[in-house]
């Protein structure tokens, strides 16, 4: 059995699929819009991010291989941080994001100074310069230059030390 729709309803009907398939193809429009921009970004953080991103990755595995370097490494992890923090600044109007080295190399998250739950430690230099902004590599390659760097790992080590010994305070008193 065919249905014949009333006239007044068969062009209501035309007219929502008009209107319909306009929406689409907006949506569609933006959509693809959208992804030429994110591959644009994309190629702009490999393009001036990769030579960063493997001085990075190359100073990380110089701190690893170096015995003290890594023995500082393993002072945080010994706690309940993960990773050593060694760049941790606001970067002009982008959102913070932290590098840290683990045993494993270099990690970054966005979710906050002490939370290593979002870190996630990169495979390479192509993965961390496509993961962070090629601003903040950047900043973190000048600040390896600069040596603030190090007052960075200091302050991460300070904070270890004060929540081990509040750890060591609070089992005192169990």
């Amino acid at each position: 059995m065919k249905i014949k729709l009333p006239d007044d309803l068969l062009a209501q009907s035309l007219k929502l699929c008009e209107e319909r398939k306009k929406c689409e193809n907006k949506k569609n429009a933006l959509e693809l819009q959208e992804a030429k921009e994110h591959k644009r970004q994309l190629r702009l953080r490999m393009k001036d991010g990769l030579p960063y991103a493997q001085k990075l990755i190359d100073w990380a595995e110089e701190f690893l291989n170096d015995a003290s370097g890594r023995e500082l490494v393993l002072a945080a992890k010994r706690n309940e941080f993960t990773d050593l923090i060694f760049f941790d600044q606001n970067v002009g109007d982008l959102s913070w994001v932290g590098l840290a080295l683990n045993t494993k190399g270099i990690s970054f998250g966005g979710a906050g100074r002490h939370s290593s739950l979002s870190r996630r430690t990169v495979e390479d230099e192509i993965d961390l310069a496509r993961s962070v902004d090629h601003r903040i590599l950047k900043e973190a390659w000048l600040s390896i230059q600069n040596g603030t760097v190090w007052d960075c790992i200091r302050k991460r080590l300070k904070l270890v030390e004060e929540v081990k010994n509040r750890l060591d305070d609070s089992r005192f008193f169990l």
